[in-house]
Parts: structure tokens; sequence; C-alpha cells
């Protein structure tokens, strides 16, 4: 049985859309960092992409996990995948904030405007929306396990960099938010149609 592709599922993909989807990931991801801005900022931007690594974590698992139990369900909706759901944007919103950090702290101690970068993570986020390929071999449109697959490799990627290559976190960054804006955006959709949303 192919697992759908859960992407289909989001109404709303435009660039308003995914600005906001961002800030409330942002806002939401309090509740995983149990952190304020200011303590956040305090940290180095290496700290921070270490913090994230166990959100992004649980939301690869948690995505492979939905995606098989919403292929068996058949309705990526069902009240019987909310748990699973909320976990998912829980730790989206997680992972999104940390690294929507990372990146202001690594701007602020690089010397460059994070701006440019917050709208690559946007745009990356469309991407995976707009239904993207992600570079998969043989080229598909890839499902929510393999963006948050992504997003891991992402910021993996961004921490390798940080001591040899730090123009190259930036974009590494903002690829990761990008996969878990997009996943963020996924749960919140689910879950809102059972609420009437």
């Amino acid at each position: 049985m192919n697992a759908p592709n859960l992407f289909d599922e989001i109404s709303a993909s435009g660039e308003d859309a995914i600005r906001a989807a961002h800030r409330w990931a942002v806002a939401a991801g309090v509740d995983v960092t149990r952190l304020d801005g200011e303590r956040e900022r305090a940290h180095t931007a290496h700290t921070l992409m270490c913090l994230s690594i166990e959100p992004v974590l649980t939301v690869a698992v948690s995505c492979e996990c939905f995606q098989a139990q919403a292929a068996i369900v058949g309705d990526p909706a069902s009240p019987l995948l909310h748990p699973g759901l909320r976990r998912l944007r829980t730790s989206s919103a997680g992972a999104t904030r940390l690294m929507s950090r990372a990146l202001e702290v690594h701007a602020r101690d690089t010397g460059y405007l994070p701006d440019a970068w917050a709208e690559r993570a946007h745009e990356a986020a469309a991407t995976v929306l707009d239904g993207g390929d992600g570079g998969l071999e043989p080229p598909r449109r890839p499902g929510a396990a393999d963006v948050a697959r992504a997003a891991v490799s992402a910021v993996s990627a961004a921490l390798l960099a940080s001591e040899h290559d730090r123009m190259a976190v930036p974009g590494e960054l903002a690829a990761a938010i990008g996969c878990t804006t997009a996943l963020f955006m996924l749960a919140t959709e689910l879950l809102g149609r059972a609420d009437g949303a």
C-alpha cells in the first residue's frame, strides 16, 4: 500500500500563509524550549542548533509513524491520529523556534542580516507545499517522512559547517526551517479539520 502524500491535504500554502505559520510555530515552540527569546538569544548558534536536534528527531519519528498510520486508517485527519499529529505539531514548532533563533544569533555574531535567509526558509517551505521533487531519486514529490529526514540532514549539515564554513550555516538552517514549517502547517491543518477550524 502506498502512503498518501499528506501535503495534498494543505489548503493554504501562499507566501502569507507560510509567513504566518512560521511566526506561529516560533511562538508555539516556547512550549518545547521553555525559554523566552532573551534567554535563547544568550546562547550561541551552535548551542541552539544542538538543542534543536531532539525536537527535529522527534519530528522525523513522528512523521514516519504518522505517514504509515494515515495510510492504514485512510483519513489523515482521523481522531485516531490526533495524538501523533499533536506530537508532530509540538515538535515541529520547537524545532522551528530553535533553528530560527540559531539563524538570528548566527547572523548577529557573523555580521549579516537574517531577513534574506528567513525568506529562503519560506521559499523552502513553499517548495515542499507546492510539490517540488526535493531532489529525490527517482524524482517524486516528497512525503512527510522525506521532508522530516531532510530537516535532520540540513540541521546536521549546519552544525558541521559551523566550524569550517560559517557562511554555509544560514542556507542549511533555512532549508531545515522550511521543512519544519511545512510540517507544522500540515499538522495544524489536519488538527484544525477536527476542530471545525
